[in-house]
């Protein structure tokens, strides 16, 4: 199987009946051209410039609103626990910077263009959740940065069940779309393993597709994650490499 290619320099350009068949059929579909490999390098620089593995943090029972503020954590474990439909294992670091924290990472204006695509898609405002801590709503955009380290960081397959719900809780809304942009290439920045979207009980190894600067959008409903990355390296948490990602996810105030 092959990933669906929709080109455009522009949002407004895109053909959003297309894109959304696509998604509807084939599960996924992958938008080149909006971001340049230049530009995002260019903001990668400053973010290992400014990345401490000193400022990693873990996220203390009952304290969610970690997440609304500019915040740096390390995950390893099973998230929900050992219970068939929540865990979550993974080794991964986030980094998270909401529109309404200092700019730390100079990445604001490209969330603000993923955020516009996320709600063009949506069919919201280009504006929605962009100027305030919490929409009408009671949703907020947890714009991040994941990294997935080499030497085995990986998250287990699932589904997006919480982002989905709080997507829903927008008026209107029925729907429930995943937009990552892809900050790194395997074959340059890792080597083996990276993203991976299962489909007819198969499962499809994205990064095989992508390039710096896509932007990959998929259904709600699809099971997802990221298969180890550079397994056979020693995993080491001192730099910000390996897989590179970027999202701007609703989730429930």
């Amino acid at each position: 199987m092959t990933i669906p290619i929709i080109k455009s320099q522009f949002i407004n350009k895109l053909n959003l009946k297309i894109i959304k068949k696509e998604i509807r059929e084939k599960k996924i579909v992958l938008i080149r051209g909006l971001f340049s490999e230049k530009e995002i390098l260019s903001k990668r620089k400053k973010i290992e410039k400014k990345f401490s593995p000193k400022n990693d943090k873990v996220r203390p029972k009952n304290s969610y609103g970690l997440i609304k503020k500019n915040y740096q954590r390390i995950i390893v474990g099973m998230g929900g626990g050992v219970v068939q439909t929540r865990t979550n294992c993974r080794i991964m670091r986030t980094l998270y910077n909401p529109l309404y924290c200092k700019d730390i990472y100079g990445m604001h204006s490209i969330f603000k263009k993923l955020l516009t695509l996320q709600n063009v898609i949506y069919g919201f405002s280009e504006d929605y959740g962009k100027k305030t801590k919490k929409t009408k709503d009671n949703v907020f955009v947890a714009s991040r940065i994941n990294q997935y380290p080499p030497g085995g960081g990986f998250l287990s397959p699932h589904k997006d069940n919480s982002a989905a719900i709080s997507s829903k809780l927008i008026s209107g809304n029925k729907n429930f779309y995943q937009l990552l942009l892809i900050m790194s290439k395997k074959g340059k920045d890792y080597f083996s393993g990276g993203g991976i979207f299962q489909k007819n009980n198969k499962f499809i190894e994205i990064d095989d597709y992508t390039n710096i600067g896509d932007v990959i959008i998929y259904n709600g409903r699809t099971i997802h994650g990221v298969m180890d990355v550079d397994s056979e390296k020693k995993l080491d948490l001192s730099k910000l490499n390996g897989r590179l990602t970027a999202a701007v996810t609703f989730f429930k105030y």
